[in-house]
């Protein structure tokens, strides 16, 4: 996610309380500001969702990458 601004993470965290499809979000170096891991009954459910989110004021734009298969998925610590 790409926020307007520079606003605090505590804006982009009340936008997306809302959005039960969102399941993690996390600030990330680089050029977007917010990593958001989603999930999604399908394309549309998943579509739908992102609409909602760029919805929120304080975001400007997102970027969507689908995950295919998960490689390794080990427990954190």
């Amino acid at each position: 996610m790409y926020c307007k601004g520079n606003p605090t993470p505590a804006a982009p965290q009340r936008a997306l309380e809302g959005i039960l499809e969102a399941v993690e979000a996390c600030t990330v170096s680089g050029a977007a500001d917010a990593m958001l891991h989603m999930l999604a009954r399908d394309l549309a459910h998943l579509e739908q969702a992102v609409q909602r989110v760029r919805e929120a004021p304080v975001i400007d734009r997102t970027e969507s990458v689908i995950v295919l298969s998960r490689l390794l998925d080990r427990p954190r610590l």
